[in-house]
C-alpha cells in the first residue's frame, strides 16, 4: 500500500519532531534506544501523557530490571554465589525495602561484581542498558526506589518487558491518527509479525548501538 503525500508529509514530521530527535539523541549517547523506548517516546510526545498512575505501574517492572542484572552478573561470577540465593529468595515489589537496599549496595562493593562490570564480558549475560541507569538513581535511595517513589517519565522510558505478543499504541499528529505495532523478537514471536503488514505505510528499524556483540537470548553462540 502507497502512502500519499500528505501521509508522507505527517510521516516526516513524525521521525523529525525535536522533542523525539532530542530524547533519542539523549538515549543513544546512554545506550539506551530501543523500539520499545521509541514507541513509549512517541506515545508521549503525541499520545498520551505518562499520568502518575501509569507511572506508578512501571514500578515493579524497574525494581526487576535492577534485580535481574544482579543476578545476571553474578550468575556469571559464580552460578552458586551466596548473593544470588538471597536475590532469589527476596519478595520484590513496588519498591524497594531498606533490607534490599542494603543488599543491592553490598553486591555493588564486592571487587569481583566491579570487575566483572569493567570487563568486557556483559554481552554473554545479558545486562539490559537501562540497569546502568538504574543503578546511577538507586544512589539517590531512598528518594530513588524507596516506599513514596514515582518513577519519572525517563524511568518508565528506560523500563525494559519482554514483548510478548503485540503492543499496539495510537497517537495523533496534524489529526491524523497514526498506530505503533510492537512486536515481540524472540523466535517464538516471530510467527506473529506476518499477520501486522496490513495496511503498513512505514517501517521503522532501530538497532541499539549498545548491542552490536549482544548474543541471542535462546542461543548464546550467535551474535544478534
Amino acid at each position: 500500500m502507497s502512502c500519499s503525500s500528505s501521509e508522507l508529509a505527517i510521516l516526516g514530521k513524525l521521525v523529525r519532531n525535536t522533542k523525539i530527535l532530542e530524547a533519542a539523541k539523549e538515549e543513544i549517547e546512554t545506550n539506551f534506544l530501543h523500539i520499545a523506548a521509541l514507541r513509549k517516546q512517541l506515545a508521549y510526545v503525541h499520545g498520551n501523557k505518562f499520568s502518575q498512575e501509569h507511572r506508578l505501574s512501571y514500578a515493579r517492572t524497574i525494581v526487576m530490571n535492577l534485580v535481574e542484572g544482579f543476578i545476571n552478573v553474578l550468575h556469571g561470577i559464580n552460578p552458586h554465589h551466596e548473593y544470588l540465593q538471597l536475590l532469589n529468595g527476596a519478595n520484590f515489589n513496588t519498591w524497594i525495602t531498606e533490607e534490599q537496599a542494603a543488599l543491592f549496595n553490598s553486591i555493588l562493593q564486592m571487587q569481583e561484581f566491579q570487575d566483572r562490570l569493567a570487563s568486557r564480558s556483559l554481552s554473554t549475560i545479558h545486562v539490559q542498558d537501562c540497569w546502568f541507569a538504574f543503578i546511577e538513581e538507586f544512589r539517590n535511595y531512598p528518594a530513588w526506589g524507596g516506599q513514596n517513589w514515582i518513577p519519572s517519565v525517563q524511568d518508565c522510558v528506560r523500563a525494559r518487558a519482554r514483548t510478548s505478543g503485540v503492543i499496539k499504541e495510537t497517537i495523533s499528529v496534524d489529526k491524523i491518527n497514526i498506530s505503533i505495532v510492537d512486536v515481540g523478537g524472540q523466535r517464538s514471536e516471530r510467527r506473529k509479525w506476518l499477520h501486522m503488514f496490513e495496511d503498513v505505510l512505514a517501517v521503522i528499524y532501530v538497532a541499539a548501538i549498545s548491542e552490536y556483540d549482544q548474543v541471542l537470548f535462546e542461543d548464546g553462540r550467535k551474535i544478534a
